[in-house]
């Protein structure tokens, strides 16, 4: 059989399905760049809270460390002191 143009119907049937398959690409495309643009901001606002908790626990290993080593210093200068 053939339609008006004079094709046939597989031929017409052929470039519908292609117009239809090259929407579903192009949404496919766009999901697809969205997706990406979304993944990048969660990475990054990821990445910014991580890097705030790095920093706070070296702060507080740092205080740490000055608390030991003074309570240390003041033990040997008791020791001393008494002995």
């Amino acid at each position: 059989m053939s339609n008006l143009t004079g094709d046939s119907t597989a031929a017409s049937s052929r470039r519908g399905r292609g117009r239809v398959m090259g929407i579903g690409q192009s949404r496919e495309e766009l999901e697809k760049v969205m997706f990406e643009s979304l993944q990048m901001k969660l990475e990054k606002e990821i990445f910014e809270r991580v890097e705030d908790a790095l920093l706070e626990s070296k702060a507080t290993v740092k205080k740490l460390m000055i608390g030991g080593v003074v309570g240390c210093m003041l033990m040997i200068g008791l020791v001393k002191l008494l002995g």
